[in-house]
């Protein structure tokens, strides 16, 4: 597939003919770069705006030389995907620095008209070249700019999303209040109510059909129950208990906990760990929550029939990798990013919180939760770990 600079330098229709046009001509240019970088700066400081971002003349030095650098490197070449991220760094800086959009589009045209001139007092004698070398020049200036007006693209587009994001955590705060007194409001009657139940039940007669009835009620108290427990668990933050975890003892003992499940009882968990794995530093508790929760929703999402892998490895650099995934239908390509949100869910029955829990969780540790697609079409959520070193 066609990069963005490919793309780019195909809409402009620049070509090998004009990089080695524009190389030919850094020789006849050279020269003149320290006049270019000068013709800039003037300008530059003709605008207060303009300048203003500046610190003082040792970063305008700086900044002089690598403006030459920049000139150079724009005729030299070679015109590659490295070319396009060192000019997407430099956009950047612009932005940091807070230099505005329009200064940087005009000054383009200042640098622009400065070749220009060059190639006139250079090449006048020679027609044909003279056009070639202007043409070259005009479509690899366009391409420096669109970069650069990228990333202000990107800048404005980033603010635009840390706006949203501050804005979604206040609506999820307040509600995360709400949800918690509600929260604890209704746990003490559903304990007094499950209690009295339950002394209903032991007053019948082992036989007497009215205990079926008082046994679904006692299961959809233990679900509200459930529910409240998960409004209380993600409105609070739990400190974490880290010590150095065995990963394969710690899956052993979550399968154990969930082998009684009627849900469960017809899924394959399989692992596929290194030998030499070793410990990893984790709350041992909140962890196997996290897992719970993975291994509950995939039973669910395959009807109580299918294979979870769970896999492990190391990263470079010390992180650990750790992979839950199974064979069911998968999550769409356009909810996987928001199923993490509280109280969104893709199931019937769901309350929108196990997976916002379980990311909770797991930036809690440093790391990062994501779903992706398994290799079968299931859901693959891949959970990052930072290595030992940060927990220290």
């Amino acid at each position: 597939m066609e990069t963005i600079f490919e793309e780019m330098k195909r809409f402009v229709g620049f070509t090998n003919e004009d990089a080695r046009t524009l190389s030919d001509f850094r020789t006849v240019a050279q020269p003149h770069l320290p006049w270019i970088v000068e013709q800039f700066y003037a300008r530059l400081f003709e605008h207060p705006a303009a300048h203003s971002v500046f610190t003082g003349p040792e970063q305008i030095a700086r900044l002089k030389a690598t403006l030459q650098l920049w000139a150079d490197r724009l005729l030299a070449g070679p015109h590659d995907e490295e070319y396009y991220q060192l000019r997407c760094r430099i956009g950047r800086v612009h932005v940091q620095v807070g230099l505005q959009q329009m200064y940087m589009f005009t000054a383009m045209s200042v640098i622009r008209e400065s070749f220009r001139q060059v190639v006139f007092r250079e090449l006048a004698h020679d027609d044909r070249e003279m056009e070639r070398v202007l043409s070259a020049l005009h479509r690899i200036l366009d391409l420096d700019l669109a970069i650069m007006l990228e990333t202000y693209r990107e800048e404005h587009v980033a603010r635009l999303y840390r706006s949203e994001q501050q804005a979604a955590l206040k609506r999820l705060a307040a509600i995360g209040e709400v949800a918690a007194s509600l929260a604890h409001e209704v746990r003490n009657p559903l304990a007094g109510i499950s209690g009295a139940v339950e002394v209903l039940r032991d007053e019948l007669d082992a036989l007497d059909p009215r205990r079926d009835v008082i046994k679904e009620i006692l299961a959809q108290i233990r679900r509200l129950d459930e529910r409240v427990r998960d409004l209380l668990v993600y409105s609070r933050s739990v400190p974490l208990r880290i010590e150095t975890v065995e990963l394969p003892e710690l899956l052993r003992a979550t399968q154990a906990l969930l082998a009684e499940e009627p849900l469960m009882r017809d899924i394959e968990v399989r692992h596929s760990l290194p030998p030499r794995l070793g410990g990893h530093p984790m709350d041992r508790g909140q962890m196997q929550e996290v897992l719970i929760n993975l291994l509950r929703n995939a039973a669910e999402a395959m009807h109580g029939r299918g294979e979870v892998m769970i896999a492990a490895h190391r990263r470079d650099g010390g992180a650990l990798e750790l992979t839950v995934e199974d064979t069911g239908p998968g999550v769409p390509a356009d909810r996987r990013v928001e199923i993490f949100t509280p109280f969104v869910t893709t199931r019937p029955q769901g309350t929108g919180l196990g997976l916002a829990i379980a990311r909770k969780t797991v930036e809690a540790h440093g790391g990062s939760i994501t779903c992706e697609r398994g290799r079968s079409g299931g859901a693959c959520f891949v959970m990052v770990l930072p290595p030992e070193a940060a927990f220290r």
